[in-house]
C-alpha cells in the first residue's frame, strides 16, 4: 500500500506538527461595505502557521487572500467566492483580504498551527 507524501514525511521525520495533525484554529472575517482595498483580516500569525482552508465570499467583485507583498499567495478570488483547500505557509504573517469592488465580506479561514 503506497502512503500519501504527508504521510511519507511524517513516518521520516520530516514533518512539524502544523503540516500535518496541527491545531486547527478559525479566524472568522466580517468586512462591512466599503471600496476596493486590502483589509487586516488577522493579527500576525504564529511561526509555521498554514492556511488550510479559506471560504470568502463577497457581496460583488472578487475577494483575493494574501499577505502584504503577495496580495493572493493564498488564493485568487474568482466568481464572487474565494474558497481555498490547501496548506499555504503563512506563519509570521498579517491575513489580508483584498477586494477589487466596493463590496462586504464575510466567511472563515482555517489555519493549522504547532500551538
Amino acid at each position: 500500500m503506497a502512503n500519501s507524501s504527508e504521510v511519507t514525511a511524517v513516518n521520516a521525520g520530516l514533518v512539524t506538527k502544523s503540516n500535518y495533525r496541527g491545531n486547527v484554529q478559525a479566524i472568522p472575517v466580517t468586512i462591512s461595505s466599503t471600496g476596493a482595498a486590502s483589509h487586516t483580516v488577522s493579527i500576525v500569525l504564529p511561526q509555521e502557521a498554514r492556511v488550510v482552508y479559506a471560504n470568502l465570499t463577497p457581496s460583488s467583485g472578487d475577494v483575493d487572500i494574501g499577505y502584504a507583498g503577495a496580495l493572493t499567495a493564498v488564493k485568487t478570488g474568482a466568481s464572487s467566492l474565494c474558497e481555498f483547500a490547501g496548506n499555504v505557509d503563512v506563519g509570521g504573517k498579517v491575513l489580508l483580504a483584498t477586494t477589487d469592488a466596493t463590496a462586504s465580506v464575510s466567511g472563515v479561514i482555517l489555519i493549522a498551527t504547532n500551538e
